[in-house]
């Protein structure tokens, strides 16, 4: 090819996208990873494959049907020993166990998340006490947080903000003696300061951990910078929609094309 012999490609967080300028040069050149997409390659497949144990996956935040697929792969699999859920991941937990959490069902329904909640019952028939719920809530009332413990028996009326500090220290027991720890999406609406200190807690006690400690991209490594515990992780992902799919077990194009390319033109 006259304008050049090979294409490096260093975009992790672009390698579940498929567009001709991440695959396309790879049917003409030879494509090589980047350093930075080495380093998400070796870390993410270290963590899913090899990880030490105990293992402990915490996954939140609001894409809550790429979470649950996360949670079903790193448990069929045997990569995680236990999971801890929050945010609307631990909503629909939460409703599948036969908690009546009012208003946060109707938010569940809002974001497409209704079938969901068959598949956390068959989740949590088949894996029990590997998922972990939160046992307290911090309730928005009017603005302000009100924390309260969850009762099979008491109906919710108010929106869930965040978990409550009992479940943070529960999360923090089981996370101290992770030695691999892979945390990916917030605890709660931690734009809001007022609902922020679960996310805080889940970030401090994953760097905290004598374990490993891995973060995914998007939210969660934004509050991490919010915080400053930024720099006491061992890896942050620099891909969002990426590292999530890459740890739900399904294949990207470009890390596909990479493979390829390997077969196609090594020495």
């Amino acid at each position: 090819h006259p304008f050049f012999d090979y294409f490096v490609n260093d975009a992790f967080a672009a390698a579940h996208r498929a567009q001709p300028s991440l695959v396309g040069f790879s049917y003409y050149v030879p494509m090589l990873c980047g350093r930075v997409m080495e380093k998400e390659l070796f870390t993410l497949t270290k963590v899913l494959k090899n990880p030490e144990r105990p293992c402990v996956f915490a996954l939140g935040g609001a894409k809550a049907d790429d979470s649950i697929e996360v949670l079903k792969n790193v448990l069929e699999k045997q990569t995680a020993d236990q999971v801890l859920t929050s945010g609307v991941v631990a909503n629909i937990f939460l409703v599948a166990k036969g908690y009546k959490i009012g208003p946060n069902e109707n938010v569940i329904a809002d974001m497409g998340y209704t079938n969901q909640i068959e598949i956390a019952k068959e989740l949590i028939s088949k894996y029990g006490d590997k998922i972990v719920v939160p046992i307290d809530a911090a309730l928005n009332v009017d603005g302000e947080r009100v924390e309260k413990e969850l009762d099979l028996n008491e109906e919710i009326t108010y929106p869930i903000h965040d978990m409550g500090e009992k479940t943070m220290k529960l999360y923090e027991e089981i996370l101290k003696d992770a030695k691999t720890v892979v945390a990916n999406g917030p605890a709660g609406v931690f734009e809001n300061k007022n609902f922020l200190k679960g996310t805080e807690e889940l970030l401090k006690s994953t760097a905290n951990s004598k374990g490993f400690s891995v973060i995914g991209g998007g939210h969660l490594s934004a509050a991490a910078e919010v915080v400053g515990l930024a720099g006491k992780m061992d890896h942050i992902s620099t891909g969002g929609g990426a590292c999530i799919e890459f740890l739900a077990g399904k294949k990207l194009p470009v890390i596909e094309m990479l493979s390829k390319s390997y077969e196609k033109h090594k020495l």
